[in-house]
C-alpha cells in the first residue's frame, strides 16, 4: 500500500525516467517516517524541479521545491543546485529533518 502519492512539474527540463526514478527512491525513506503519522495514506508529495536560466552552465542553476501536504500540516522545502541530483539530495534531507521533527512532536502529544 502507497502511503505517500508523488506528483511531478517541471520547468525548464526534462523529466527523463532515470530522474523520476532518482527522485522517488529518495523521497522513499520519507514514506517510511509518515507511516507513524498518517497512516489513512492521505499524505501528498508535490515535487517541482526547475532549471533556473538556460543560458548559464556554472553555479546554482537548478531548483527543487517540495510540498508535502498531510492532514493537518504542511511543509514547504526549497534548495538549489550545480546539479538537479545534488539539488534533490539536499531537498530530501532538509524534508527528512523537518518530518523527523514532527513526528517527534507528533508522537510525544498524542500518547
Amino acid at each position: 500500500m502507497a502511503i505517500m502519492r508523488i506528483q511531478f512539474r517541471t520547468i525548464h527540463i526534462d523529466l527523463t525516467p532515470s530522474l523520476k526514478t532518482y527522485c522517488e527512491e529518495k523521497f522513499s525513506h520519507i514514506e517510511k517516517l509518515l507511516k507513524h503519522i498518517d497512516p489513512d495514506g492521505a499524505s501528498e508529495l508535490d515535487l517541482e524541479l526547475v532549471r533556473t536560466t538556460s543560458h548559464h552552465h556554472k553555479g546554482e542553476v537548478f531548483e527543487a521545491e517540495v510540498h508535502l501536504k498531510m492532514p493537518g500540516k504542511i511543509f514547504r522545502v526549497s534548495e538549489t543546485g550545480s546539479d538537479m541530483r545534488a539539488a534533490v539530495d539536499k531537498l530530501k534531507d532538509k524534508l527528512h529533518i523537518s518530518v523527523e521533527r514532527y513526528k517527534d512532536f507528533f508522537t510525544k502529544t498524542h500518547r
